[in-house]
């Protein structure tokens, strides 16, 4: 099993929102109580060693079948969590938790050894993520389309106990132990007033501002302009480049108002004009306090701004930009 991207280094749940910056989402998130296992839809008591012995399993698919696994979790006991996982017909959900208590891997049984990488597969690996963060456990996200499968007459499930839950337990542990108070928020930042934007762009360079004259169509000589499709090409990639450039320095300064109520950042493709920030950030010691100091940045950075900016998050969510197991099954 490799890690990728596990510097200081993140459901969509819904976030209280009073300073109007529009959080959107599902499920709200609680911490894990102490010394018990917050109870999910269809919980069971299925004997925890029971892949790891060979005692008789009841698991759905439990004989013969391929596993497809989510994540890692710190789930203690075998739990159902029902039909959401993914396929065509979603997949009955179940956790896997060797005798060794601490660890558990989520999963779903499977013929297939591969799914299609579709938007709705991708969003039911992702929102069980979420569920499983939830219910108040810290998840370590495992990469798409990872399935055990049945080797030689050797159980999917205990090919996952010994590879992975035991295999890699010090290190899973040691990721757990990062990931326990730190959690991913998705954030992006847009300009509410276009026009206004273009405007500052044409009076912040003189050169695009002289382009636009000579194609304006009061300009002297308009009617027998020669070479104007070249100057409107120049003034489009203009244009272009002093919009990227103050969309950067935009980004900059709101990871400037966040400063310290963030640990890591992973910076993603903007969509249009507008957008000038689609960031996903980890915060460090999720909490309470840490999510009002985190608000109460994006509240003052907004004040500043007035009605110039619109922002929008989301969170918290399972650290899927800042880590991703991919397990490696013939090693």
């Amino acid at each position: 099993m490799t890690t990728d991207s596990t510097s200081c280094s993140p459901q969509r749940i819904a976030l209280d929102d009073p300073h109007g910056l529009g959080a959107t989402g599902v499920w709200p998130v609680q911490p894990k109580p102490t010394g018990e296992t917050p109870a999910l839809p269809e919980h069971d008591a299925l004997s925890t060693c029971a892949a790891a012995t060979g005692s008789r399993d009841e698991r759905p698919g439990a004989q013969g079948e391929n596993r497809y696994i989510y994540c890692v979790c710190d789930w203690d006991q075998s739990v159902r969590l029902g039909p959401v996982g993914v396929g065509d017909e979603p997949a009955e959900v179940f956790t896997v938790v060797p005798c060794e208590k601490g660890l558990a891997a989520v999963v779903s049984p499977t013929r297939l050894d591969k799914y299609e990488i579709s938007r709705k597969n991708l969003l039911a690996h992702q929102k069980l993520m979420e569920m499983v963060m939830a219910s108040g456990h810290t998840v370590l996200p495992v990469k798409f389309n990872t399935i055990a499968e049945v080797r030689g007459g050797k159980p999917a499930e205990q090919d996952i106990i010994d590879r992975v839950l035991k295999g890699r337990r010090e290190e899973l542990a040691g990721l757990m132990d990062f990931f326990r108070l730190r959690a991913e928020l998705g954030i992006k930042g847009l300009w509410s007033d276009m026009a206004g934007t273009f405007g500052q762009i044409v009076r912040d360079n003189p050169d695009i501002a002289l382009l636009r004259q000579k194609l304006s169509p009061g300009a002297p000589g308009a009617e027998r302009r020669p070479g104007e499709t070249g100057m409107r090409m120049r003034l489009g990639e203009r244009v272009k480049q002093a919009l990227d450039a103050k969309k950067a320095a935009a980004q900059q300064e709101l990871l400037a108002a966040l400063g310290r109520t963030v640990c890591d950042v992973r910076t993603n493709p903007t969509f249009g004009d507008a957008m000038f920030a689609n960031l996903s950030l980890l915060v460090e010691s999720f909490g309470k306090s840490s999510l009002a100091e985190f608000e109460g940045a994006l509240s003052a950075y907004k004040g500043a701004r007035g009605a110039e900016v619109k922002l929008r998050y989301v969170g918290p969510l399972p650290p899927s930009s800042f880590l991703e197991l991919v397990i490696d099954w013939e090693g």
